[in-house]
């Protein structure tokens, strides 16, 4: 599992991924700070996320162990949102 910040909406006009209702995210990598560590991807929202959420991002051949994406060609999905890191008693992020 990966951190990431949503920073935008992709919305293509045809997918071969062929998901009914797709809604299909920019996301960031980031550190557990939500401070910017990576590349950004477009990811599968399946917990409708919105524009500078944290998420857990799920990526590989893992994605495709959903009913949704069973077979389909997507690599990466937003699993879940974030709402408390707690590292060993300390808080570093509050959404």
């Amino acid at each position: 599992m990966t951190l990431a910040r949503v920073v935008g909406t992709a919305v293509p006009s045809r997918s071969a991924a062929d998901i009914p209702g797709a809604v299909w995210r920019i996301v960031e990598v980031c550190d557990h700070h939500g401070k910017k560590r990576g590349s950004r991807l477009i990811a599968l929202d399946q917990v409708n996320s919105r524009d500078d959420d944290l998420v857990m991002l799920c990526r590989g051949s893992s994605v495709r162990w959903t009913r949704e994406t069973a077979d389909k060609p997507v690599d990466a999905l937003i699993v879940a949102l974030i709402d408390i890191i707690d590292e060993g008693g300390k808080i570093t992020y509050k959404r």
